[in-house]
């Protein structure tokens, strides 16, 4: 992780960007690998350079794993890890500090020189965090939401357009959707960060307020219900309830008469009274 010159933070995908110019300067051809939350300053730059790249799932364990199968260079996350081929695969935090000053040294130029392209062309909104009830359906109501763009499924959900293009991914221990959202226009890249925050707030109030309705319809709790839970609980209430309220009546009035039908209506009343006390506790 780097500050430059002006105190600034620097996105893990700009040195990913930065120190794969570098190292393809030594290793023209390579191979490297990012993985799917980077700027399109990654690949753009790694093609530039004359370099190949090949994006890959978040994290450590599936980086290193593509690199010694790829043999390739270098690999870089946008949460500023970063894996070298001639250091047996791993991670390190003294060969990117070693590369930066070489940069500056033999450039002449401020870090925030080296940056002022890549900030001047993409703009990202780095990683925000969303808490959801049940991440998974929420990325496919979002992956419904913008089927119109290019869709890939390495790594959560990316959404590609031709000038905006953002990943979603869950949390693997926490009940959280992780956004990176990049656009090659600042007002853009706002607009669309907020509309796909909207879109996520929008899904958790759905389902917050399918809990609230089902809660009058059914004794039980229903904090912890799914989704797919939620419907198929007010699927079944509103179906017991046609049978209860019409259906049954009907058949012991036909069976009984009217005292049947009486007898039944007070067994029934009972039982939703008395059956189910204590159970939202």
């Amino acid at each position: 992780m780097f500050l430059d010159d002006s105190g600034e933070f620097v996105p893990g995908d700009f040195t990913t960007a930065l120190f794969a110019q570098s190292i393809l300067g030594r290793e023209p051809g390579g191979k490297v690998i990012y993985d799917v939350r980077a700027s399109w300053a990654v690949p753009e730059a790694i093609e530039a350079a004359g370099g190949i790249p090949l994006v890959n799932r978040v994290g450590h364990a599936f980086i290193k794993q593509r690199m010694r199968e790829e043999g390739a260079v270098f690999g870089g996350e946008v949460s500023a890890h970063y894996y070298f081929r001639d250091f047996f695969f791993a991670d390190s935090g003294i060969l990117p500090s070693l590369i930066l000053m070489e940069m500056l040294s033999t450039s002449g130029k401020k870090l925030s020189e080296l940056l002022k392209p890549l900030e001047e062309r993409y703009f990202l909104s780095g990683e925000i965090n969303s808490k959801v009830e049940n991440p998974a359906a929420k990325m496919e109501e979002l992956a419904r939401r913008y089927r119109d763009g290019e869709v890939d499924r390495l790594d959560g959900i990316s959404i590609n357009y031709e000038d905006w293009h953002f990943n979603v991914r869950s949390s693997n221990t926490e009940p959280l959707l992780r956004l990176n959202l990049e656009a090659l226009d600042r007002d853009k890249m706002i607009a669309r960060r907020d509309e796909v925050l909207a879109v996520e707030a929008a899904l958790g109030e759905s389902l917050a307020a399918g809990r609230a309705r089902l809660a009058w319809l059914v004794s039980r709790d229903v904090a912890n219900l799914s989704e797919a839970e939620v419907r198929e609980s007010a699927i079944e209430t509103l179906a017991e309830n046609l049978n209860d309220s019409v259906l049954a009546p009907i058949f012991w009035f036909a069976l009984l008469g009217l005292p049947g039908a009486a007898v039944y209506r007070f067994a029934n009343t009972a039982d939703a009274m008395w059956g189910y006390r204590g159970e939202r506790g």
